[in-house]
Formats: C-alpha cells, structure tokens, sequence
C-alpha cells in the first residue's frame, strides 16, 4: 500500500464521560501518517491540532494542540470555568527510553472563580527528567518546580497558599512549603520549611503547623527535624499539641514524639541507626502514656455493639498438605470447610444443636437484619471459666 488518506467525523456520547464530537483528517503511508485536522468538540470548548508521527524504523511524533472555552464543570461540576491554552511535544522512543519534550505555554483563565495559570517545560530522556520553569497558580496560591530528576536529583519547590480554598473546594487556611531534593531517588537529601495555619478539610485539621527537616539519607550527613503543632483533628480525635524531634545522622540518630490530648496523651523516645550491614537497629528508649478507651459507635437506630474474643489464639490462613498424606483428597476437603460460614461459626461458638443453631425463621441479628446463627440457652463462651467446645478455644 503506497499510502492513504482518512476524514473521520463521530460523535461520542456515555453516561461516564462527557459527550463529544470529533473530527480528524489526515495522511499516511505504511510507515507514518500527518494529522492535518483534528477537532474535539466537548465541555462547551473546543480542542484544536495537528501532528506528524511515525513508526518505521522508529515510533517518532510531533504534535500542537490548542484549547478554547473548556468547561471542566461539564464533567465535574464543583470546578466550573473556562480554560484555553496552547501545548506542544515532540519526541521518539529509543532502546534507551522515551526521549520527548512537553511545552505548556500560556494554559490558563478561570475555575471556580478564581484566575488560574500554567506554564512550564518537561524533558525525558530516558531514565532522567528535567522540569524547566514550571509555574502554576490559582487565585492567590502558587506552585513553582525546577529542576532534574534522575540517577542523581537536583530539584526546587516553592509552594505558597494563602487561601486553600483555591487549590482545593471545601478547604480552609494557608500553606507554605519550600524546599529542596538532591541526592539520588534511593538516598535522597531533603530540606523542607513548613507552615500552615488554620488548615481543614473534610473534617481534619491542625490550627498551627510548623517545621523544618534536613534528611541527609545518602550517609554522613546529618538528620535534622523539628515539627510542632497545636490543636490537630485526626480520625475523630483532637489533640492539643503534636511534637515530632530528631537529630544525629543515619547511622546513629534520635527520635521523640509527643500528641497531647483527648482521648490519648502518648509521648514516645527512640534511638537507632544503620549498620555497616545495611540492617537498621534500634529501641524504644522511654515513653509514657494516658489512654482512655473509645466507646462503641451508637448506630442511626441505637445499635452499639462491641467485639469480643476471649481465646487470643494465634491464627494462620495457610495449610498444606505433605506428599506423605496417605488422604490427600479429605485433607483438602477438610481446608475446604474452614473456608465456610459454617465452620466460623463452630470455630468461635461450638457444637451446633448443642451450644447453637441455626437461627429460627424470625430471629434478628444485632445489626437488625436477619440473623445468622443462635445461641442454645447463653453465649457459651460465659457458660464457665474453661469451655473447650470450640476449635478456637482447644488451640
């Protein structure tokens, strides 16, 4: 086949994703192809280009696009606005790894309200990345990154949020986070200045955060960190203070933590460091602490159940059977029977008909449903001190 042309036009409609409307005209031989249209029509915008690309003797591209009035809103709609801007790449893959360049150039307008920007330039050549003047903002709040990833790191970031709000919908208070990654991917040396302020979001938080690391991981160098925060939310519970300490290098090094509140003051010190053999040593050299139990959670229509297992035996989920085994056939199906409702339920509560039974037609279990099983009489496991009626319980 010498070569061949094509003019596609399709319209694209599902219940996932937003509806949309191609066009795409172009070129080709058995070895590459020129894309001298394409047009997208979705999210109230349009996404205009054109690219040349290649497979023979390599797989080789070259591609613009530009963006105008793109709603996001169309698709979710907690991020209602309008964005346009032009990016470009162009590259090859080698035996060595994707070579290519990524060009974002004035990608920016509106979400949400808030002006939003982007600009910046992305190499790969290989196994390493080089990020070149990357800026992005919304409202107040910035993002820069510069720098190369790789074998060895060398990269920048400056975030600055005064207003979370505009990263995120729903989030409140501010960020400040700079610093710097060098080393290698597998020993980096990390240096982060922190803060934030009356930062929540979906229910946790902290009031005031603030700290600073140094983390030589690469050895010889020194481990430094100072974190302190007041008033944290975190899965249901609120803590005063929050006090992470370190200091010494990695193969000989200091830890401390401390969380003061309700329901639980811990306060926790540790040593340890890296050996010549690459093995990490270390001991918990003090601590103390005030807990106080969590009380069951009270259901929509009163339920409040909890847990209990008096046996505290040691469990496993594996079994084999030995090439010896005279039965091999009734050893697996015995594996196969522990897998059962039924045997969870002798494992735990006993002999059936004798220690309980299938539940009666009307029985309710304690979440209100039906039930699963019934006990005969009480829960055997209260009826004495030493109850043996259970594999559990005999283990």
């Amino acid at each position: 086949m010498d070569g061949f042309d094509y003019d596609l036009k399709a319209d694209v409609a599902s219940n996932e994703l937003p509806s949309a409307s191609l066009t795409l005209q172009g070129e080709g031989d058995i070895g590459a192809t020129r894309v001298e249209r394409l047009l997208l029509e979705t999210l109230d915008g349009r996404i205009e280009g054109d690219a040349q690309a290649s497979w023979d003797p390599q797989v080789t591209w070259n591609a613009r696009i530009d963006l105008a009035d793109i709603d996001p809103g169309g698709y979710m709609p907690e991020w209602q606005g309008r964005l346009g801007g032009h990016l470009e790449s162009a590259g090859s893959l080698t035996e060595q790894g994707p070579d290519l360049t990524a060009l974002i150039d004035g990608l920016g307008g509106k979400l949400r309200g808030y002006p939003v920007e982007a600009d910046g330039k992305v190499t790969v050549q290989g196994k390493d990345i080089a990020i070149e003047n990357l800026l992005v903002s919304s409202g107040p709040s910035r993002l820069s990154a510069d720098g190369t990833l790789g074998d060895a790191v060398d990269l920048r970031f400056d975030l600055e949020s005064p207003d979370l709000e505009s990263l995120l919908p729903g989030a409140l208070g501010s960020i400040r986070a700079k610093g710097t990654v060098g080393g290698t991917l597998t020993a980096p040396v990390v240096k982060l200045d922190l803060a934030a302020d009356g930062v929540e979001f979906a229910g946790q938080g902290v009031e005031r955060l603030q700290g600073k690391a140094d983390l030589d991981l690469s050895g010889g160098g020194r481990l430094r960190l100072n974190l302190d925060g007041q008033r944290l939310a975190a899965g249901g519970m609120l803590f005063d203070s929050l006090s992470l300490k370190g200091d010494g290098d990695l193969e000989a090094h200091k830890l401390s933590a401390s969380v003061q509140g309700e329901p639980l003051s811990v306060e926790l010190a540790a040593g340890g460091g890296l050996g010549a053999d690459g093995a990490y040593r270390g001991e918990l050299e003090g601590g103390s602490g005030d807990f106080r139990a969590l009380p069951p959670l009270r259901g929509p229509e009163g339920h409040q159940t909890t847990g209990f297992f008096p046996a505290g035996a040691k469990q496993s989920d594996s079994a084999l059977i030995t090439k010896d085994s005279q039965y091999p056939e009734a050893v697996f199906k015995w594996i196969d029977f522990t897998f059962s409702q039924e045997f969870a339920i002798r494992n735990w509560f006993g002999v059936p008909d004798a220690d309980w039974k299938w539940p009666d037609a009307d029985a309710v279990g304690i979440d209100g449903g039906k039930a699963i099983y019934q006990y005969i009489g009480v829960d055997p496991m209260f009826m004495k001190p030493t109850y043996n009626g259970g594999w559990v319980h005999s283990s």
